[in-house]
């Protein structure tokens, strides 16, 4: 009798398995049937659009949140565009889609006016003639030579930019709307790379610190708000952030500004002297030939703004 129930015991218990692997089967079919239905994202649509293995379910978490189709690319949603917002906020669902919903009220309603007034891409023009001193003044510049994997480069000739002036011109909120324009071309030039590569790509952004002096520190807090824009609004631009002839007192000064940073970007940066070849080779992943040719390459200074200091007069 206790044989008999045992074998009972056994063939109820195969069957109960076999009837929730067969339910378990065909709520896979079911739900791939409502995600081709709704053309939602899966794993297998985020893959075969070049993001990692790895990645994937935290972006597909985030692209299902967000209610992301797989035909939609814009604004900013397409999958490796998704995962630098999930990088950004390292994979937490919640901050990384509080960060997209900002950007994308930003570009609802401040973008616009920042897009008409300096353009976009290496031959932008600016609208206004204030635009254009406000673009003369400011440092920041995207090169139209990459690195050898495609990465974009930008540059940032920071310790030249004339803080006192701008403040005492009162043209601190343009140059952060100019700002905002540079790196916007940062952000479309990674993801036109990424798209064309068919995986994530990031810029290499090297800072120039020369020039950088005690005097500077005073202007640390419009410092911040300027760093604050990018990492509001803008996901994962870079891989990496070079800093270069670094005066001693740039410890001090980057002491003071790298609280304003997230985790994510201070883990980015490398600060170097004067003599950087080998270690911007070994950092950035490029040598120092692709820079302009004020920082000892052999690119055109032409890409950059000219950052010339502001008149008073």
């Amino acid at each position: 009798m206790k044989s008999l129930l045992n074998t009972s015991n056994r063939e109820i218990s195969y069957k109960t398995k076999t009837r929730n692997k067969k339910n378990h089967i065909f709520a896979n079919k079911m739900a791939s049937l409502i995600d081709n239905a709704n053309n939602s994202h899966s794993l297998k649509s985020l893959i075969s659009r070049g993001v990692p293995k790895d990645d994937a379910p935290d972006v597909l978490k985030l692209a299902l949140h967000l209610n992301i189709k797989v035909d939609q690319n814009e604004p900013i949603c397409d999958p490796l565009t998704l995962m630098r917002f999930n990088n950004a906020r390292e994979s937490n669902l919640l901050e990384s889609s509080e960060m997209y919903n900002k950007s994308i009220a930003w570009r609802g309603t401040v973008f616009p006016r920042v897009s008409d007034l300096y353009g976009s891409g290496p031959n932008k023009k600016q609208a206004t003639d204030r635009a254009s001193t406000v673009y003369s003044h400011s440092c920041f510049g995207v090169l139209g030579r990459t690195t050898e994997v495609g990465e974009p480069i930008a540059v940032w000739q920071f310790g030249a930019i004339d803080m006192a002036g701008i403040s005492k011109r009162e043209l601190f909120d343009d140059l952060c709307e100019c700002y905002m324009a540079h790196l916007e071309d940062v952000l479309q030039a990674g993801r036109a790379a990424s798209i064309a590569q068919g995986k994530l790509v990031r810029a290499r952004i090297v800072i120039c610190a020369s020039g950088i002096t005690v005097g500077k520190l005073m202007y640390i807090k419009m410092i911040k708000k300027v760093l604050a824009i990018g990492k509001m609004y803008f996901p994962e631009l870079t891989k990496s952030v070079t800093i270069v002839n670094a005066p001693w007192v740039f410890a001090k000064f980057y002491a003071l500004i790298s609280p304003a940073l997230t985790p994510v970007m201070r883990k980015k940066v490398c600060i170097l002297d004067t003599n950087f070849d080998e270690k911007l080779l070994a950092h950035a992943g490029f040598s120092r030939k692709l820079l302009p040719i004020c920082l000892g390459g052999d690119s055109s200074d032409d890409q950059l703004p000219p950052c010339l200091p502001v008149n008073l007069n």
